[in-house]
C-alpha cells in the first residue's frame, strides 16, 4: 500500500500515541500536534494527505479548526476524519456540516478507522466489495 502523510490531532496523549503507533505500523508518514491551531499551522506547511483530528481540545477545538482547514485554499482539499467522543447527533452533524468527511466516534475501532482512512486515501480501492 503506497505510504501516506497523515496528520493526527488530539490532546489526549494516549490517544494520539495508539493512533500514530498504529499507523505507522501500517507504513504511513505520522505528524502530531495537540490541539487545532498547531494543526492549521501544520497542514499548510507540511501538506498531509489525510487530518484525523479530535473535536473536543484546548487552545481551538476541532470544529473550529476544521472550519478554518476548509475555509483555506491551502488546506481546503485535504480530507479530514474526526475522531471523538461527542457522539450526539447533533455533534455529528455538525462534524459534516463543517466539511469532514468521515467521523468516527470513541471509544473505536482500528478496523473502523482504517476502513475511514481507506475510503478517504484510495477511494477507489478502499470501498471495494
Amino acid at each position: 500500500m503506497e505510504r501516506k502523510r497523515i496528520l493526527v490531532v488530539d490532546d489526549d496523549k494516549d490517544c494520539l500515541q495508539l493512533v500514530k503507533d498504529f499507523l505507522e505500523s501500517k507504513n504511513h508518514e505520522i505528524i502530531t500536534a495537540l490541539e487545532g491551531e498547531t494543526a492549521i499551522a501544520k497542514a499548510k506547511t507540511i501538506k498531509p494527505d489525510l487530518i484525523i483530528m479530535d473535536i473536543m481540545m484546548p487552545i481551538m477545538d476541532g470544529i473550529t479548526a476544521l472550519q478554518k482547514l476548509k475555509e483555506n485554499p491551502l488546506t481546503s482539499g485535504i480530507p479530514v476524519i474526526m475522531l471523538t467522543s461527542k457522539d450526539k447527533d447533533e455533534d455529528v452533524l455538525a462534524g459534516y456540516k463543517y466539511g469532514a468527511e468521515y467521523y468516527i466516534t470513541k471509544p473505536f475501532d482500528l478496523k473502523q478507522m482504517m476502513l475511514g482512512i481507506n475510503l478517504m486515501l484510495f477511494p477507489k480501492t478502499g470501498n471495494k466489495k
